[in-house]
């Protein structure tokens, strides 16, 4: 009964097998095969052949649109700009309706949530904010940081009135902005848990 499938990681684009990966899925008819990736390692190429595989669509993972914060977020030599190229070349080349993934960080992000509604409407791109979850090997997580999806949605609705979407099984809570300019997501584990509503699967 499984008709949707998402490659997620770690970064899925340094797992070694992942084209043939990519490939077997797009033979098995399914309605929907997307990937998450934090969008460094994507070039034209790569990008065609997942789409002639059977890809739709690729999620990337971006929690700041400021470069002096990048580094300190992923620790990596990852910029925004590198980010921002892989989405303009995944609309290049068909992977049409992307989204933005971005880890809502008191401290660290909440000043920029309206500037990533900007992003996503000028680029018809689809924004989940995903409260900060206690997933955490490095143990830095605490209630403190969570800043909640009430908080998020007030955030943007200053700027760009929304309204509320009815919720569905997916672990994103939808909100429409009121002149139709596209929706965001908000996906809150953390303050408004949906376990209980989850129909996903995960496999290591």
């Amino acid at each position: 009964g499984v008709r949707k499938v998402r490659i997620t990681g770690g970064e899925p684009t340094l797992y070694p097998d992942l084209d043939a990966l990519i490939d077997e899925l797009g033979r098995r008819g399914l309605d929907d095969i997307a990937m998450t990736t934090n969008g460094w390692h994507l070039d034209p190429r790569r990008a065609a052949r997942w789409k002639a595989s059977g890809l739709r669509r690729l999620t990337f993972s971006l929690d700041t649109l400021r470069e002096d914060r990048m580094a300190t977020i992923t620790r990596s030599a990852t910029s925004v700009a590198d980010v921002l190229r892989s989405v303009d070349i995944a609309a290049a080349e068909g992977l049409n309706n992307s989204k933005i993934n971005v880890v809502a960080m008191r401290g660290h992000n909440e000043d920029e949530y309206a500037d990533f509604a900007d992003l996503a409407r000028e680029r018809a791109l689809d924004i989940r904010f995903i409260e900060f979850m206690p997933l955490d090997a490095d143990k830095a997580w605490n209630a403190r940081s969570v800043f909640s999806q009430e908080e998020i949605v007030a955030a943007i609705d200053a700027v760009y009135p929304l309204d509320a979407v009815e919720r569905t099984s997916a672990p994103a809570t939808r909100f429409r902005y009121s002149d139709g300019g596209g929706e965001i997501g908000v996906v809150a584990s953390v303050t408004r848990k949906f376990c209980d509503s989850c129909d996903r699967i995960r496999l290591t």
